[in-house]
């Protein structure tokens, strides 16, 4: 019951925090955007592989 409550409060967290509106999407640079394709990460370990971010 724990890990349900952490991953509820986690999207909480993060919906609140997206509806802040502070960063201004023209001011990304899409070249520093790492993007990731399924086999890249393991979402049940929130594990990324370390080939990637290394």
């Amino acid at each position: 019951m724990t890990n349900i409550k952490n991953w509820t409060a986690y999207w909480r967290n993060t919906l609140a925090d997206g509806e802040r509106n502070e960063i201004d999407p023209s001011s990304i640079d899409i070249r520093k955007v790492l993007f990731l394709k399924p086999d890249q990460i393991s979402i049940d370990s929130g594990n990324i592989d370390k080939a990637i971010v290394t």
